[in-house]
Protein backbone atom coordinates (compact mmCIF):
# COMPACT_ATOMS: atom_id res chain seq x y z
CA UNK A 1 0.00 0.00 0.00
CA UNK A 2 1.13 3.35 -0.82
CA UNK A 3 0.63 6.69 0.86
CA UNK A 4 -1.31 8.67 -2.21
CA UNK A 5 -4.14 11.19 -1.43
CA UNK A 6 -6.06 12.87 -3.85
CA UNK A 7 -7.51 16.51 -4.28
CA UNK A 8 -9.74 17.78 -6.22
CA UNK A 9 -10.07 21.16 -7.81
CA UNK A 10 -12.58 22.24 -10.69
CA UNK A 11 -11.41 25.50 -12.39
CA UNK A 12 -10.63 27.43 -15.67
CA UNK A 13 -7.06 26.82 -17.42
CA UNK A 14 -5.12 28.42 -19.84
CA UNK A 15 -1.81 27.02 -21.64
CA UNK A 16 -0.05 23.87 -22.69
CA UNK A 17 -0.27 20.87 -21.02
CA UNK A 18 3.18 19.38 -20.56
CA UNK A 19 5.31 16.42 -19.01
CA UNK A 20 8.59 18.12 -18.63
CA UNK A 21 7.95 18.12 -14.59
CA UNK A 22 6.99 14.44 -14.47
CA UNK A 23 9.98 12.60 -12.12
CA UNK A 24 11.91 9.31 -14.31
CA UNK A 25 9.82 6.94 -12.88
CA UNK A 26 6.20 8.67 -12.89
CA UNK A 27 3.65 7.35 -16.13
CA UNK A 28 0.82 10.26 -16.31
CA UNK A 29 -0.58 11.35 -19.48
CA UNK A 30 -2.62 14.49 -18.69
CA UNK A 31 -5.74 15.61 -20.69
CA UNK A 32 -8.43 18.22 -20.54
CA UNK A 33 -11.55 16.38 -20.51
CA UNK A 34 -14.75 17.93 -21.20
CA UNK A 35 -18.06 16.72 -19.29
CA UNK A 36 -19.49 15.13 -22.36
CA UNK A 37 -15.57 14.05 -23.06
CA UNK A 38 -15.44 12.61 -19.62
CA UNK A 39 -19.12 10.70 -20.16
CA UNK A 40 -17.71 9.08 -23.02
CA UNK A 41 -14.53 7.89 -21.02
CA UNK A 42 -16.36 6.54 -18.75
CA UNK A 43 -18.89 4.57 -21.07
CA UNK A 44 -15.82 3.36 -22.94
CA UNK A 45 -13.53 0.20 -22.25
CA UNK A 46 -10.59 2.74 -21.48
CA UNK A 47 -8.07 1.70 -19.01
CA UNK A 48 -7.96 4.37 -16.03
CA UNK A 49 -6.86 4.36 -12.63
CA UNK A 50 -9.99 4.00 -10.10
CA UNK A 51 -9.26 7.27 -8.60
CA UNK A 52 -9.56 8.97 -11.94
CA UNK A 53 -12.68 7.14 -12.75
CA UNK A 54 -14.06 8.26 -9.37
CA UNK A 55 -13.27 12.15 -10.34
CA UNK A 56 -14.62 11.78 -13.85
CA UNK A 57 -18.14 10.42 -12.01
CA UNK A 58 -18.13 13.51 -9.75
CA UNK A 59 -17.50 15.77 -12.64
CA UNK A 60 -20.29 15.42 -14.73
CA UNK A 61 -22.73 15.54 -12.12
CA UNK A 62 -25.30 18.19 -12.92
Amino acid sequence: MSEESVALVYGTCSGQISKDYLEADEDITPILVSKEKAKELLQSNEKMDIKAYMILQEFIKD
